[in-house]
């Protein structure tokens, strides 16, 4: 996952995407293996072992290096071993394991798996297995003999998601548990829980270089274009927020005691199981990644200390759902290494909709393509969270998700800002251009990614942000003036959509998404003519550069808005990637219309065509062409707007 940027060419990598690296569909084992790790393992001891046993453990071992080149996690308290050597194949490595899993102080021994560009996450050993009904929950227990496992709880946010564990000597560990079970093709999904190992997405005194509020093209605002910010001075007119309105900053946890947030903070929520109610760990400046983000959403105004959020009267809900560790196993990436769960993922967003009651979610991180490769279905219980929260949020009216959309100034959005139930929001410069290696800004990191699933973009380039207190933060002081990548542009659009449900709380997810959308500014020149949910759409900018003050006025006239189809982007296609001939469309529309839908190859050649008059409801339409291993794009035409999805055919298997 990438953390998008808090720092020049600072990027968050979360490797999620593993999560699913089995599949069903006769996804075997042996697919898996070549992404098994030869010279790490992942190590928990019971809970009575103490340092010395665990040195000694490690002394003990002829292939363990020293204790001193593992990585140490307080939570989940594991270590990731490395090896001396690594060894000849997976054989030798599973017989090897089972000998460590055999000692009387070992809980577990797990493997690690590799991507080609070197990352990296580790497995867990909780598995999530969904299930459908009543039968499903049946054939699970009876699979609990033959396979040497335990039915150790339900998720409690979803009572159909069990939570299964392989038994201390089981022949099976959880990876290869996982695809055992998926490989019945019975159960809705199943995958293990992952450690993510992540390469890195008024009168205050700092309003005069908030050039995102108001944009006077001053040399203290970098000599920008005047105008070109988010109009928040004039939306302040109207409201600065609602206290009663709830923004989560989910994301590496938020000083609570800082001074210009303290007045708007409520209770919060640590993912981890640190215990901490969202405060971060304040080890490593970039722990202050969180805070940041939070004080450019609703830091307090008007208070003569630092800075002015863009909803300054709502309150914060901290959320911390990683955090940093040292390490010295020479990864493919610096350190410090900040570090997450798929389950802490779920926790954190289904807190949010629930117990913290959010009415907008800001998430400054998200899953690249790049590792999309090893997926064969959707990252399920994360999904799943953010669909729940999606449909059922504020009380049935559903929450308002906002994610990067990726710093690699890549044509495509990164996961999951792309997911129609989302709203993907690239960066702008102070010259109101989408963020790339020439816009006027001058820095050196890559630019916003855009394209299909970017809905808006906000200002993400040299933006003043509230910092943790003391000498671990970005800077010296309280504050860091140059808070820059898409991580900035999440919570600045966040803030808007925060005043947007300030004077119209009643909105739907969706209805709030559209308002934020349709009422953008149509700016940097570029072309807005593919006609999409909320007017003209550019491959750069979305629907354009948000305006706050545009949105809040339109949202008070607002009475609903009926459209042709019901979703940011209807349309989806599955399976992607896809391994035979075969593959489906399926969208819904709210009203009968024709809708012709194409499959072209990379130079523009139609390979496959349907045209039909659908009726209002759901669809799923079956395409069956012959392909080749390669990239491919699903054109759709609504008559009132043209979109392309991107197929990746990996070859029949």
């Amino acid at each position: 996952m990438y953390l998008s940027s808090m720092k020049p060419i600072f990027f968050f990598l979360l490797v999620l995407a593993f999560s699913n690296v089995c599949k069903a569909d006769a996804q075997s084992f042996s697919k898996t293996e070549k992404y098994i790790c030869l010279d790490r393992v992942i190590i928990q001891f019971d809970e009575q072992v103490t340092e010395q046993q665990k040195e000694s453990f490690f002394q003990k071992s002829q292939r363990l290096a020293p204790l001193s080149k593992s990585i140490r996690l307080d939570y989940p308290p594991v270590i990731i071993a490395r090896l001396n050597a690594p060894v000849a194949d997976y054989a030798e490595l599973k017989q090897w394991m089972l000998q460590l899993q055999s000692e009387p102080e070992v809980l577990f021994v797990n493997p690690v798996l590799r991507n080609a560009e070197g990352d990296e996450v580790s497995v867990l050993q909780e598995v999530f297995v969904k299930v459908n009904d009543a039968s499903q929950k049946l054939k699970l227990r009876e699979l609990t003999e033959s396979f040497s496992f335990e039915i150790t709880g339900e998720y409690p946010y979803d009572e159909n998601v069990l939570i299964i564990t392989p038994k201390k000597n089981a022949a099976l560990n959880s990876l290869e548990l996982s695809c055992k079970l998926a490989d019945l093709n019975f159960f809705e999904y199943v995958h293990p829980n992952f450690l993510f190992s992540p390469i890195v997405t008024t009168n205050d005194p700092f309003f005069n270089r908030q050039w995102n509020i108001v944009n006077t093209g001053s040399t203290q605002q970098f000599s920008g274009t005047a105008g070109a910010d988010m109009s928040v001075d004039s939306a302040w007119t109207i409201t600065q927020g609602d206290t009663s309105i709830k923004i989560a900053i989910l994301d590496s946890g938020v000083d609570t005691l800082h001074p210009d947030l303290m007045p708007n903070l409520l209770s919060g929520y640590d993912a981890t199981g640190a215990g901490s109610n969202g405060y971060p760990n304040k080890n490593f400046e970039k722990d202050a990644h969180g805070t940041a983000c939070a004080g450019i959403a609703a830091a307090v105004s008007d208070n003569g200390a630092g800075l002015s959020g863009i909803a300054p009267n709502c309150k914060i809900v901290p959320i911390k759902v990683f955090y940093y560790v040292d390490t010295a196993l020479g990864l493919n990436f610096s350190p410090p290494i900040p570090y997450t769960t798929s389950l802490w993922i779920a926790d954190a967003i289904n807190w949010a909709g629930s117990t913290g009651q959010a009415d907008v979610m800001s998430n400054s991180w998200g899953v690249p393509d790049i590792l999309f490769g090893l997926l064969q279905q959707p990252i399920s219980l994360v999904e799943d969270a953010i669909n729940h929260a999606h449909e059922n949020g504020r009380n049935g009216k559903g929450t308002p998700q906002l994610f990067s959309t990726g710093n690699e100034d890549d044509d495509e959005p990164i996961w999951p800002s792309r997911l129609e139930q989302v709203i993907g929001v690239t960066a702008t410069s102070m010259c109101d251009e989408r963020k790339s290696p020439t816009s006027c800004d001058g820095e050196n990191w890559w630019g916003g990614n855009y394209g299909s699933g970017t809905d808006v973009g906000a200002p993400g380039v040299k933006i003043p942000a509230s910092d943790i207190l003391g000498s671990k933060g970005f800077s010296a002081g309280s504050y860091t003036p140059d808070f820059n990548g898409t991580s900035a542009a999440c919570p600045n659009a966040a803030g808007v959509m925060a005043l947007i449900l300030s004077v119209k709380p009643g909105l739907k997810a969706w209805d709030a998404g559209y308002l934020l959308a349709s009422s953008a500014d149509k700016v940097g020149g570029y072309d807005y003519d593919s006609m999409r949910y909320a007017g003209g759409w550019s491959q750069e900018l979305g629907f354009g550069r948000v305006n706050a003050f545009n949105a809040v006025q339109l949202a008070m006239d607002y009475t609903g808005v009926k459209n042709n189809v019901k979703q940011k982007n209807p349309f989806s296609i599955y399976p992607n990637p896809l391994k035979t001939d075969v593959f489906t469309v399926k969208f819904e529309i709210d009203k009968n219309v024709e809708i012709k839908i194409s499959l072209v190859d990379v130079s523009g050649k139609i390979l496959a065509e349907r045209v039909n008059e659908f009726q209002a409801g759901k669809h799923l339409v079956h395409i069956d062409a012959p392909l080749h291993p390669g990239i491919y794009f699903v054109e759709i035409n609504t008559g009132r707007e043209m979109q392309h999805l991107k197929l990746l055919f990996l070859g029949r298997q």
